[in-house]
């Protein structure tokens, strides 16, 4: 039977709100001998990249071009016996057929990320186009669909990009950038019938420029922005904290020799995880009409990587030593940049520290990520005169913290408290080496 001399590989499901993923790179050339347990394929899903193991031996056929994005138990290459002619391989791919996911809005894939010539690559049939209010066909994927309830977006005011004018995940997403500011519509998004107004100057020369497809993380991150643009009702709270006394902690500490040494980051981790505890009312998440309020502070913090900003989490943060901070924020750290990241690695936080200090910037505000309800905003140390109750002026080290917060959970009032409380972890930091 085909089945025993040909395997499929298909997309594999990892974690449970992973739908689709992308094909970063093959370690098996097409044609190439592969043996069970091989490094077979990288799969980039959301902010981590996998790499999927052969479970077979033979030769690897049919493999999808990298880059291009499928649903979940897609099929990506067969893997067969060196026997097997070519044509019982190509019957093989033409009558494969993905296992239904059990939520029926999966079942057809979305639009792929870049275009596919092989069967193996070849999307599942697109579910059937609905209408629209004034009965005309809407062709949207499921995803699109679920995407556009997601961000409020009327579908019948979408120009579909795919094939045969169907409606994508992106496509969605770009129509939502463009209704929140609608100086950055795309000409191309224009609802089917209307005509984009052409500038000034219309059919002048345009400037060089080079298109770059989104990485599946950064479509990610972008579709997780204007998610919380959307529908978080976010304002910010500001204070100035005073940081002498947490600087001479951090050179004693790198004094000590301790590998690695805390940077001011983990002691900033540290102080925000001490303050969630003093504050637990805003240790939580936002979900539709409950909040989920966690006993234990898993603080995230930002890395920059050059796919883009990924936020690993640090579990129970102010029950654990800064220099176990130290050692996980640098482990965490290493990994986002190897892209070695794990799904645990990433799952769970509930509350974000951002900070752009060591590039200068002296105050910004950061996006809150929902389910979390809060993050804060680290800038840089700056110098200022400041005068004592004696009259005397001298100059002191100051940081500029800001908090922003999911107003539907947490009030003005809780968010000066939990500045308040930072600020006493910061300006008498002795505990934060020893606890």
């Amino acid at each position: 039977m085909a089945q025993d001399r040909i395997k499929a590989v298909t997309l594999p499901k990892w974690g449970l709100e992973m739908t689709e993923g992308t094909v970063a790179a093959w370690h098996v050339e097409e044609g190439g001998a592969v043996a069970r347990g091989d490094d077979l394929v990288d799969i980039e899903t959301d902010k981590i990249v996998n790499t999927l193991e052969s479970d077979a031996d033979g030769l690897l056929w049919h493999a999808a071009p990298a880059g291009g994005t499928h649903p979940v138990g897609a099929l990506i290459a067969v893997i067969a016996d060196r026997a097997v002619p070519p044509a019982e391989i190509d019957a093989f791919v033409a009558g494969f057929r993905p296992m239904v996911p059990s939520d029926p809005e999966t079942a057809s894939p979305p639009e792929t990320g870049g275009r596919t010539d092989r069967p193996a690559a070849a999307a599942a049939p697109a579910a059937a186009a609905a209408p629209d209010g004034g009965g005309r066909e809407i062709n949207a994927s499921p995803f699109a669909r679920r995407r556009a309830e997601e961000l409020g977006v009327d579908l019948s005011t979408v120009a579909g990009t795919g094939r045969g004018g169907r409606i994508s995940e992106r496509d969605v997403e770009a129509a939502a950038e463009a209704q929140a500011d609608p100086a950055r519509a795309d000409p191309a998004q224009a609802a089917p019938g209307e005509t984009a107004a052409e500038p000034d100057g219309a059919g002048t020369a345009e400037p060089a420029s080079e298109t770059v497809a989104m990485s599946a993380m950064r479509r990610t991150i972008a579709g997780r922005l204007v998610q919380s643009q959307r529908t978080v009702p976010r304002y910010s709270a500001v204070a100035d904290l005073q940081v002498d006394d947490l600087v001479r902690l951090h050179g004693d500490l790198k004094a000590e020799g301790g590998t690695p040494p805390p940077t001011l980051n983990d002691l900033f981790i540290k102080a925000a995880a001490l303050a969630l505890t003093d504050e637990p009312d805003l240790n939580v998440h936002v979900r539709d009409s409950e909040i989920a309020r966690f006993s234990a502070a898993n603080v995230c913090f930002a890395v920059a990587t050059e796919e883009g900003l990924v936020a690993p989490v640090v579990r129970d943060a102010a029950n654990i030593p800064v220099a176990e901070i130290a050692r996980e924020t640098a482990r965490l750290a290493a990994a986002a940049h190897a892209r070695t990241l794990t799904g645990a690695d990433l799952e769970g936080g509930t509350f974000t520290v951002s900070n752009l200090g060591m590039f200068g910037v002296r105050q910004f505000d950061a996006i809150v990520t929902p389910p979390q309800a809060a993050v804060l905003a680290i800038g840089a140390i700056r110098r200022e005169p400041h005068e004592d109750g004696a009259g005397n002026v001298a100059f002191r080290s100051m940081i500029a913290a800001t908090l922003s917060c999911d107003h539907r959970a947490i009030d003005g009032a809780l968010a000066a408290r939990f500045l308040q409380s930072l600020r006493r972890h910061v300006e008498a930091p002795a505990a934060l080496a020893g606890r």
